[in-house]
């Protein structure tokens, strides 16, 4: 009786242990020195165009307010990108307190294979900061440096509960993109499947075949007159000159509205994001000269990987009381160099209204 009670008492501790082990040495990786989580689905019974559908249709329902939306998206590639935002609550000394994490979810879908990438990670709302609109990075916080003691053995207390709440959302996520993939296009999963690391094999799956999707219907076109929530779909209107015909006082245009960024490689973002800038030389070719102003810092994300981008000026259009905003002059540039913030491109098509 002795002896049962003895593991009795012990078991809540090993199952503890198991629990733990999920978040200790090695569970939150890093890529050039920044924090990236990389998950695989286990879809390998669908078609790249299934998985992209089932997942854009996820992410345009999870991803939806002004801190958090999808981004990005490339049928072709395969490719999604979101901003998330979603509270977690954390322990801090005694008591637990609400905080902001803001994300990058980036989706790689291809045939018979997905992996998700969770990355620039970031926390606001630190109930133990007097200010609490600071925003503190998961390098500085969840890494195995600060998050665990000394000895490797443990959470530290207070970053500790940070790492554990994102990994926990990291494969949260995961779970409910695969879920999704399966619903969407009606296959029945037999049993529960544990979302894997990207560098394990999934496990099979049986499954029924997967019913026929209604084809989807083609997104409509923007209107060219918007607010800066909206981004230029069309040029109607326009028409075409040189770069050194640009009219006006470009000084006081950019003083006035600033400059937008409306596309990434032809892709048209789901918001303008406002920036300064201006319009030069470099090398001998006309260049426009971009820097990112906003918060939305996810573009810089996209710049880093695109060839070409889409700057737009607008003009204020002030009709029965309200204001709006029209685009007067739309200029697509090749990327040259980026220094961080700032983006330099060579002007290669410039549209007139």
């Amino acid at each position: 009786m002795k002896r049962l009670l003895f593991i009795l008492f012990f078991i809540p501790t090993l199952l503890f242990a198991q629990t733990e082990s999920k978040y200790m040495t090695g569970a939150v990786p890093l890529v050039d020195g920044k924090v990236v989580f990389t998950r695989s689905l286990n879809v390998q019974n669908f078609s790249k165009d299934q998985i992209y559908k089932a997942l854009l249709d996820w992410a345009h329902h999870q991803f939806t307010g002004n801190m958090s939306r999808v981004i990005y998206t490339d049928e072709e590639k395969g490719l999604i990108a979101a901003q998330g935002a979603e509270e977690i609550v954390v322990k801090i000394g005694l008591f637990p307190g609400k905080v902001k994490i803001l994300y990058m979810l980036t989706i790689k879908c291809d045939n018979g294979s997905c992996i998700l990438e969770t990355s620039r990670i970031r926390y606001t709302g630190n109930p133990s900061s007097k200010n609490n609109t600071d925003v503190i990075n998961a390098e500085e916080y969840i890494i195995d440096r600060y998050a665990l003691n000394k000895a490797r053995s443990k959470l530290a207390t207070g970053t500790g509960d940070y790492r554990m709440k994102t990994i926990d959302l990291v494969d949260k996520l995961a779970t409910s993109a695969q879920e999704a993939v399966y619903k969407y296009n009606n296959v029945a999963v037999t049993t529960p499947q544990p979302v894997q690391q990207s560098t394990a094999i999934p496990a099979p799956v049986t499954v029924k075949p997967a019913a026929a999707q209604p084809a989807p219907v083609p997104a409509q076109p923007v209107p060219v007159v918007i607010n800066t929530e909206t981004t230029v779909a069309n040029a109607q209107g326009f028409m075409t000159i040189a770069p050194d015909k640009i009219p006006g006082n470009i000084i006081r245009i950019i003083s006035n509205n600033g400059i937008h960024i409306t596309a990434v490689d032809g892709r048209e973002l789901n918001k303008a994001i406002a920036g300064e800038g201006g319009l030069g030389v470099m090398s001998g070719k006309p260049a426009a000269f971009y820097a990112v102003t906003s918060n939305e810092d996810n573009i810089l994300y996209l710049l880093e990987k695109a060839d070409t981008y889409t700057l737009t000026f607008y003009n204020e259009i002030y009709k029965d009381a309200a204001v709006s905003h029209e685009a007067w002059l739309i200029i697509e540039c090749k990327k040259l160099q980026q220094f961080n913030k700032l983006i330099v491109g060579e002007i290669i098509n410039v549209k007139v209204r």
